[in-house]
């Protein structure tokens, strides 16, 4: 793998992503809190930055502590990097359903969770649908602006992808539906399905 090359330095990406696959996370940690052109490295073939391999790892803490490196002037910037199927860091932990990590990732830059669209045109709470994972959906769902969700200026299209399928379409194609079904209480229910735009099936549930 050749070294990603950044406007702005010559940092070489190669001993950073070495260190990271020999989970020598503690050395990470300290290069990217020194080098802020480690903060933006994109360090494999994939175009994946190091908080997206950190995801990856799944460890809440490592995720903190890079997270806690930046300063809030670059954090949206860093957290808006994708790789190349236009995956930011929150998307991969929506599809891992990393609820502490995405509620971590959300709270450094809470607009990524509705505005930040991969390839496919998708939201990380249109991934965490997709892929069941309902902990990091409702993590998610705290980020939706209750003015987005009004009838004067209602507006779900962040629970659509490019195709014009909904995040309901996602969650039945995927067979997801049944668990939710299954393992939440009434008003949780109508709480997810709210944020489908399912009118009829919120209906449905209030006559209950």
């Amino acid at each position: 793998m050749e070294p990603t090359k950044l406007e702005g330095g010559n940092f070489n990406s190669k001993v950073l992503f070495k260190k990271a696959m020999a989970g020598d996370w503690f050395a990470v940690v300290e290069m990217y809190k020194k080098n802020p052109l480690a903060r933006r490295a994109k360090v494999t073939r994939a175009k994946h930055t190091i908080l997206h391999l950190a995801v990856s790892e799944e460890d809440d803490n490592v995720v903190k502590q890079l997270l806690d490196a930046m300063t809030d002037d670059e954090a949206r910037d860093i957290l808006s990097l994708q790789n190349e199927f236009g995956d930011t860091p929150l998307h991969a932990a929506a599809a891992l359903g990393l609820a502490g990590i995405c509620w971590l990732l959300a709270e450094k830059c809470n607009e990524l969770v509705l505005r930040s669209r991969n390839n496919a045109r998708e939201t990380p709470l249109y991934i965490a649908a997709h892929h069941g994972k309902k902990k990091a959906f409702f993590v998610l769902q705290d980020y939706v602006p209750e003015t987005l969700l009004s009838r004067q200026n209602y507006n779900i299209s962040f629970c659509r992808r490019g195709d014009g399928n909904t995040i309901l379409h996602a969650a039945v194609h995927g067979e997801h539906f049944g668990n939710v079904l299954q393992s939440t209480d009434l008003l949780q229910l109508q709480e997810f399905l709210m944020f489908f735009g399912t009118f009829w099936i919120q209906i449905w549930l209030l006559r209950l």
